[in-house]
């Protein structure tokens, strides 16, 4: 059973999951827009036999809003202040999309991060991150524009179901990701998106967000294990090919593997494809 808690960092106050003492400990750090319930479907299963935290990011779900203070190295932050409070021992991270870029930030040259699985994270080669912001900052401005009105999820779902949502080039129009959306954007800060859409005409917004994720030098600085979910680019899927060769080659020990059926959502439909090669590589450790 999940019981939810608060952890004040000294900065924000950050709303989180724990799970009962089953095993080593596992956090996971979800998207942005989104919150913890995010990893709900893999849940029951990874509980069984580990101690699961996840966390809510400052300005997402129930944490605490930080306005004008969200960038990589805030997140980075904070979680390194609640791994060292609260976890109290060394840890896995799971991290998804965002999460992912703050897993690997938290885990070069951090001999605590025992192994880091990365969600399809877009990784950040010459700025090749501001590129793939700069292709989704349609849905960015809708999400905003929608948290600022203040609607309830009824509202934000039926609003949402009578327009086309574009997650870069891909639709999303089935009723459980739009239910999800509405849930996440009717409880987000507007402006933990400010940066990533000012971006667009203003470089130096995406220098202030992305500061220190630097992938090229930071994924040879990762030790520990790492296991990289890659979604089908064709579905939304945010890392191409020759950014996953790339990662291949930077990432001392690395295991990955590439679906077919899912792009940038994990769980679109349940736990399936994803638990079971999770599950293989979370045992694999102990």
């Amino acid at each position: 059973m999940l019981v939810e808690k608060s952890f004040d960092t000294g900065e924000v106050v950050i709303n989180y999951a724990e799970g009962p003492p089953n095993g080593p400990a596992i956090l996971f750090i979800h998207g942005v827009t989104g919150n913890w319930r995010a990893f709900l479907p893999i849940m029951p299963s990874i509980t069984m036999r580990w101690q699961v935290y996840a966390v809510d990011l400052r300005g997402h779900g129930k944490s605490g809003h930080k306005s004008g203070h969200y960038t990589l190295r805030d997140y980075t932050r904070d979680l390194r202040t609640f791994i060292r409070n609260v976890i109290h021992r060394p840890v896995i991270l799971f991290g998804h999309s965002l999460g992912g870029m703050i897993a690997s930030m938290l885990a070069a040259d951090n001999p605590d991060i025992e192994a880091v699985v990365i969600g399809d994270s877009p990784p950040n080669y010459d700025g090749g991150l501001r590129g793939d912001m700069l292709s989704k900052v349609s849905y960015w401005s809708q999400a905003k524009k929608t948290a600022e009105t203040g609607n309830t999820v009824t509202e934000i779902l039926g609003t949402l179901k009578e327009k086309t949502i574009m997650w870069g080039d891909v639709p999303i129009d089935d009723l459980i990701s739009l239910l999800n959306m509405a849930i996440n954007w009717s409880r987000m800060d507007p402006d933990i998106l400010t940066n990533m859409i000012e971006c667009k005409d203003d470089p130096t917004k995406f220098t202030e967000m992305a500061e220190g994720y630097d992938t090229e030098k930071l994924f040879p600085r990762i030790g520990c294990p790492v296991l990289l979910l890659r979604g089908n680019p064709e579905l939304g899927g945010t890392i191409s090919v020759v950014e996953l060769e790339k990662a291949k080659a930077l990432i001392p020990n690395i295991t990955y593997v590439c679906f077919d059926t899912i792009g940038h959502a994990l769980f679109p439909r349940g736990p399936e494809p994803v638990l079971s090669p999770l599950s293989i590589f979370l045992e694999s450790l102990r």
